[in-house]
C-alpha cells in the first residue's frame, strides 16, 4: 500500500429532500506499516452544507506499506474508528457520529482456483449519533452499519490496475441515506453501489461510484500517490 494517497473529485446528489445537487469532496490517507489515518470532506457548490470526516485503523493482517511484511494477496483484516460530522446550514440541523467498526476483505482463491482474481469484503459495525436541530436538545441514536460486497481485481502485474466491486452498506446516513421502497419495508434496507479504481501509472489514478439509496450519487476523483508509492 501507498505511504500516503490524496484524491480530488466533484460528486453529484439527486435527493428530491434538500437543495444541494454538486460536491467538491478532496481527500488523504496517510500509512505507516498496519496503521492508517484518512481524512476527507463533502463540500456542497450549491448549498451551505459540509460532511467532515476523520478515520483511524489498525490492519492486523494484509497489505501494508513497504516498511511492514510483504503480504501474499490482497486478504485483510483490520478494526477502524471514525468520527463524522455532517452540517446542514441551510436546514438548521447537524449529524455527529462516532463509530467502531471490524472489516475484512477475502481472496477468493482460497476457496477455488476458478474464483481467482476475486473477493468478498465484509464489515460489522455500530455507530452512536448525536442530532442537533436549532437551539433544542441534543437527540441521540444508535446505527448497526454492515456492509458487504464482491469484486474482482482489474489488470496483471504493471499498469493500468485496480479493481471493481458491487456494495450493499446498510447505514442510513450521509448523502445516499437508506432505500425507498413500497409497502412496510421501506427505510429498512440500505444503499446499493458500485465502486472502482483503475491506476495509470504509479502515481496517477481514477476512482468512481455510484450510489443508490433515498438519493441518487455519482462521484468520479483523480487520485495521485506522491514519492515512491508502489
Amino acid at each position: 500500500m501507498p505511504w500516503v494517497e490524496t484524491q480530488l473529485g466533484f460528486a453529484y446528489v439527486h435527493d428530491p429532500t434538500f437543495a444541494y445537487r454538486t460536491f467538491l469532496v478532496p481527500g488523504v490517507d496517510l500509512r505507516l506499516s498496519s496503521l492508517r489515518l484518512s481524512g476527507s470532506g463533502w463540500f456542497a457548490l450549491n448549498d451551505d452544507n459540509a460532511r467532515l470526516r476523520v478515520e483511524a485503523a489498525h490492519r492486523f493482517i494484509g497489505p501494508g506499506t513497504a516498511d511492514g511484511p510483504r503480504a501474499a494477496d490482497g486478504s485483510f483484516l483490520e478494526i477502524e474508528g471514525a468520527l463524522t460530522h455532517h452540517r446542514y446550514t441551510s436546514d438548521d440541523f447537524s449529524i455527529t457520529t462516532g463509530e467502531v467498526s471490524l472489516k475484512g476483505r477475502l481472496d477468493l482463491a482460497h476457496l477455488g482456483r476458478t474464483l481467482r482474481g476475486s473477493f468478498a469484503e465484509m464489515g460489522w459495525g455500530i455507530a452512536i449519533e448525536g442530532y442537533r436541530h436549532g437551539r433544542r436538545p441534543l437527540e441521540g441514536n444508535e446505527l448497526l452499519i454492515p456492509r458487504f460486497a464482491f469484486g474482482a481485481y482489474l489488470g496483471h502485474a504493471g499498469y493500468p490496475r485496480g479493481e471493481a466491486k458491487v456494495v450493499y452498506d446498510h447505514r442510513h446516513d450521509g448523502v445516499v441515506g437508506g432505500a425507498k421502497l413500497p409497502g412496510l419495508g421501506s427505510g429498512v434496507p440500505g444503499h446499493f453501489g458500485l465502486e472502482g479504481r483503475l491506476h495509470a501509472s504509479p502515481r496517477w489514478g481514477l476512482l468512481a461510484d455510484v450510489k443508490a439509496g433515498s438519493a441518487y450519487v455519482g462521484r468520479l476523483a483523480l487520485l495521485f500517490r506522491p514519492g515512491d508509492s508502489p
